[in-house]
């Protein structure tokens, strides 16, 4: 007997039968909402400057697509400098999703701007100058987060940034600096309180930005499609 007409179809299934089959199951055609990226091992780029702009040396081809209003030095240390307001590197990565490590050395000019791009995307921002505040920060989803430390201008640093599922952690020269994670927000006059995730899929399109990008150079990138530990980052 056939069954009824707009009869929805129901299968049981035990939960360890739903986790397997789940973990199976990939996303739907052309979308990635976790940000994964191929890659032939964990370097998913490894960008190193050249006389004319930034080589991947990754194996994955990741060749920038475009340089706006960026130039190339040579003198002391190769690199690439950004000139503020519109300059940016477009790469053809958008973004990275957990787990990752994002490693750059970077060295501000003197007087950035509040909210100074060092990295963005369609979805988020990693920023020289957070707000007023100064710090290193990002923002995503109409958050904006910060963390304890503020880039020294005219002067190289190492930094590394990993996500995963729950935090993001920053370390400064091989050296673990602070992991935002669970903070707690509050609300004026009341004792109500919420949990804020302080997650950021790391934004890939721009290196710099359209519009605010910090002023400065870079010397090299290099992306990871883990979390390094720490012993590891500070062989970086």
């Amino acid at each position: 007997m056939p069954p009824p007409k707009n009869a929805s179809h129901q299968v049981n299934l035990q939960y360890q039968q739903f986790q397997l089959l789940s973990s199976k199951s990939g996303e739907g055609a052309c979308l990635n909402l976790r940000g994964k990226q191929k890659s032939v091992n964990d370097v998913v780029i490894n960008y190193v400057p050249s006389k004319t702009g930034f080589k991947d040396r990754s194996g994955n081809n990741q060749q920038p697509l475009n340089y706006t209003n960026t130039q190339s030095l040579k003198k002391i240390k190769k690199a690439i400098r950004f000139k503020g307001g519109n300059s940016y590197i477009e790469t053809p990565v958008n973004e990275i999703g957990y787990d990752y490590t994002v490693f750059f050395e970077v060295n501000p000019s003197t007087n950035n701007p509040a909210d100074a791009v060092l990295f963005s995307s369609s979805k988020s921002v990693v920023k020289l100058k957070q707000l007023n505040t100064g710090e290193l920060g990002f923002s995503r989803d109409g958050y904006d987060f910060n963390f304890n430390y503020s880039v020294p201008e005219n002067v190289w640093t190492k930094i590394a940034i990993s996500g995963d599922n729950k935090g993001t952690s920053l370390y400064v020269n091989g050296v673990f600096v602070e992991r935002l994670e669970g903070t707690m927000q509050t609300f004026k006059n009341t004792k109500d309180k919420m949990a804020t995730v302080q997650t950021l899929f790391f934004p890939l399109k721009y290196i710099g930005a359209p519009v605010n990008s910090f002023n400065g150079a870079i010397a090299s990138i290099v992306v990871f499609n883990k979390v390094l530990t720490p012993e590891f980052i500070k062989t970086l």
